[in-house]
């Protein structure tokens, strides 16, 4: 049983002209995350467009994941689905295909759904299927997990290993460290947003899920080693560098944004899955060029060594 911690990427999902996954960028873009040396991969993520994959999709999606990371890195692919049946289904594909994990996010779509039912969700998938499970809390999207509830489950079910807190929020996030160390040494809690990746490290933290680390990964990972070296100073700088990039990539309506992020590194990752419409269109073109500036001058200020990666 694994524990993921460091820097792992929320992966997004390369399409082409027709809106078809992009094997061979998709390839190229794992082969550059495990260069820069991210720890882990978290394809079918919403960062992924997840929701908006067919399930053949998402077979394919994280097959070819794990085939290319050939084992380099732990690859946790998302799970997440209104349903436990569907939920199920699609945990056990991941584990048939050799992923080393799986991110479950509560059920989504329908809201108001009560923590009981919440928690009666996580409970069933767990009792269904072996393989570790990322607990993964994402309020903007599904129906919210307390970190009460959260220990609950990570005490009664060893192969709950992790959460992923996407709540933005540094006192839920301070709630499940303690809630969770309360009942295991050897559970991660870990952010998803990058914003508050070095608050969330100093509190004890095992790291992040994020997007960005599929943008500028480099600087994510000097991050961390300076949190956990006590370089404080650096670390600061790094985060506060960081937010600008964040600011201009958020300003158009996700996961587009961000896209032009990676385009910036040189992937041309596709438009969204869902066409976005003339305003967002006007959009995600005004802001590319201040993006794709800000990607190389936080990496600058960063002083690290930008990794190049395969291009095609």
């Amino acid at each position: 049983m694994f524990r993921p911690s460091g820097v792992y990427a929320a992966m997004m999902t390369p399409f082409d002209e027709k809106r078809c996954l992009d094997e061979p960028v998709l390839r190229d873009l794992v082969d550059f995350l495990i260069e820069a040396g991210v720890d882990g991969l978290f394809p079918c993520s919403s960062s992924g467009e997840c929701a908006r994959l067919t399930d053949e999709e998402r077979r394919r999606l994280i097959a070819i994941v794990l085939d290319q990371t050939d084992g380099r890195v732990r690859v946790t692919p998302g799970v997440g689905a209104p349903g436990v049946d569907q939920a199920i289904t699609h945990a056990r594909q991941a584990d048939d295909l050799g992923s080393d994990g799986v991110v479950l996010c509560p059920p989504y779509y329908y809201h108001n759904v009560s923590q009981e039912s919440v928690v009666r969700h996580f409970q069933i998938i767990a009792e269904a299927v072996d393989i570790p499970i990322i607990i993964y809390n994402i309020p903007v999207y599904c129906s919210p997990i307390t970190p009460e509830n959260v220990s609950i489950l990570c005490q009664d079910y060893p192969h709950v290993v992790a959460i992923k807190d996407s709540s933005c929020n540094m006192v839920t996030f301070n709630h499940l460290l303690d809630l969770t160390a309360a009942v295991r040494h050897d559970f991660s809690v870990l952010t998803g947003a990058e914003e508050m990746l070095y608050p969330a490290m100093m509190m004890g933290g095992n790291g992040g899920m994020m997007i960005s680390a599929c943008v500028v990964p480099e600087l994510l990972i000097e991050l961390v080693r300076c949190a956990r070296a006590g370089e404080h100073d650096r670390a600061r700088q790094l985060q506060l560098s960081l937010l600008k990039l964040t600011r201009a990539m958020g300003a158009v309506p996700f996961p587009a944004g961000y896209k032009l992020g990676l385009e910036a590194r040189g992937f041309p990752v596709g438009g969204d899955r869902h066409p976005m419409g003339p305003a967002g269109e006007r959009l995600r073109e005004a802001y590319r060029p201040l993006v794709s500036e800000l990607v190389w001058q936080v990496l600058d200020e960063a002083g690290v060594t930008p990794v190049t990666g395969k291009r095609r």
